[in-house]
């Protein structure tokens, strides 16, 4: 009987977790695709960008939005129970708000660790992977900020390309027309084809164009020079070699756990927090959900929403107290753990001693 309640609760809780963390998901790739199109319209990304970068993105979104799905899943499918006199039978058999919490802790366990990788592992490897991504954007930002069929002069101004299209990656060009000036003479190419290289040794930007012509001269004089090429490479930038930074976020685990610098050590913080607070609202969901007969489902929903959202909004004032040390780092975000810990045991106690009242008036 007790594994057939089991899991029939799971399976209640388990649907209504993937619907919500659907729809949360959905909503904020949604979101991040509107901004992503606003930075395509403007050039500062290639169209052939966006799947990769919406996929960065739902790892980075998937720590902070497991426990608030499985929270108001737990909150939603217990609080349903209680609607339907179901919670008075299974009360009626002899179990407990404890018993039933047994139920919940081997998923509850699994989602914590699915949580602790997401943001120990997973999280700081997309964060790496898209800044690389647009580092490289940015290295080719001569290329993918080009506007075909117009005119374009580049940020130094000795260069004016005119270019009939771009492939969707953004990676290559069509029919070039190019307009420099090197070494006091004024030069055209044309080509049918080109592409933007980058070298490595000297991070030098160059358009390697393909298939065209050069006319080198100045207007008005007898003076001129043709010439036909396969391949003609044009600098466009000139670059000073540099490391790039990793962003605290981006760091690895191994790297904050080794690191004394307090902006490492809030990160650090912060990451467990994702994690504890799937375990932390896996128990406060049972006190929360609990009503009353006639008192309505969900009575205690603005409180849970108030709880949730305060415990997260601290998350962060704690994370910045660390960054500036008023806080101890040793300290961390462990005393907003141990608070929340205290508050579920004590609604834990309030529901007994309601039950036991409410009991004892039905005797």
């Amino acid at each position: 009987m007790f594994a057939i309640l089991d899991r029939y609760l799971l399976s209640e809780v388990v649907k209504i977790f993937l619907a919500a963390l659907l729809v949360a998901v959905l909503l904020m790739t949604t979101n991040g695709f509107v901004k992503l199109l606003a930075k395509v319209s403007d050039g500062s990304i290639a169209p052939g960008l966006i799947a990769q970068l919406l996929g960065f993105q739902m790892i980075r979104f998937l720590p902070p939005l497991i426990p608030l799905a499985w929270f108001f899943a737990m909150l939603f499918a217990i609080g349903r129970l209680y609607r339907d006199n179901e919670m008075t039978a299974i009360r009626a058999c002899g179990l407990g708000t404890i018993r039933i919490f047994r139920g919940f802790v081997l998923p509850v366990l699994l989602l914590a660790g699915l949580t602790l990788w997401l943001t120990l592992w997973a999280r700081p490897w997309s964060i790496q992977a898209q800044d690389e991504l647009l580092n490289q954007q940015q290295d080719m930002a001569d290329l993918a900020g080009l506007v075909t069929g117009k005119f374009n002069e580049s940020h130094r101004g000795n260069l004016v390309f005119y270019v009939e299209g771009v492939s969707q990656q953004g990676d290559r060009m069509k029919n070039i027309f190019v307009q420099n000036r090197q070494h006091g003479s004024l030069g055209i190419v044309s080509a049918k084809s080109a592409y933007q290289f980058k070298d490595e040794n000297s991070d030098d930007i160059f358009i390697v164009l393909e298939n065209g012509y050069r006319y080198e001269g100045e207007p008005g004089s007898d003076d001129f020079r043709f010439v036909s090429f396969a391949e003609y490479g044009l600098r466009i930038r000139q670059e000073k070699k540099t490391d790039r930074h990793i962003r605290t976020k981006a760091k690895p685990i191994s790297d904050l756990w080794q690191a004394d610098d307090l902006g490492s050590i809030a990160e650090f913080h912060q990451r467990l927090a994702f994690p504890v607070a799937v375990i932390l609202f896996g128990i406060l969901a049972i006190p929360l959900s609990y009503s009353m007969p006639r008192q309505g489902v969900y009575g205690r929903l603005f409180i849970a929403l108030l709880i949730f959202f305060s415990y997260f909004n601290l998350i962060a004032v704690g994370t910045a107290w660390i960054e500036k040390a008023l806080l101890p780092s040793w300290l961390g975000l462990w005393w907003l753990h141990a608070a929340m810990a205290m508050l579920a045991v004590a609604l834990l106690g309030q529901e007994s001693s309601l039950l036991r009242r409410w009991r004892r008036k039905k005797s």
